[in-house]
């Protein structure tokens, strides 16, 4: 629904994802990279924040980076908490252990 992939707009990305919620739906994954927060944002002045699952994830390697990452989401998404928030494509030990400081603060 993002830039990334069919590039709609936060208001009609938003009105999908109220749609959704209205049929059933309550897990929503994302990530830092596909640019939607905006959307999810716009999504929790209709429904209630307990009413959603979100799952987001990012790139960071750094304990630092992982910190301003999820603080991005959470001030971007305009809530307290994120309901899973993880390392995106890990893939094995190499790739786990190129991210221990990441890990570390999450």
């Amino acid at each position: 629904m993002g830039p990334l992939q069919a590039n709609i707009s936060p208001d009609v990305g938003a009105a999908l994802i109220c749609e959704a919620v209205e049929r059933g739906i309550n897990f929503f994954d994302t990530a830092e990279l596909y640019g939607v927060y905006e959307y999810l944002r716009r999504v929790l002045h209709r429904v209630p924040r307990e009413a959603i699952v979100i799952s987001s994830r990012c790139y960071q390697y750094t304990y630092e980076g992982m910190r301003e990452s999820l603080e991005r989401a959470l001030r971007d998404i305009g809530v307290d908490y994120i309901d899973i928030f993880g390392l995106h494509e890990q893939e094995s030990r190499l790739t786990l252990n190129g991210h221990v400081d990441a890990i570390r603060y999450l």
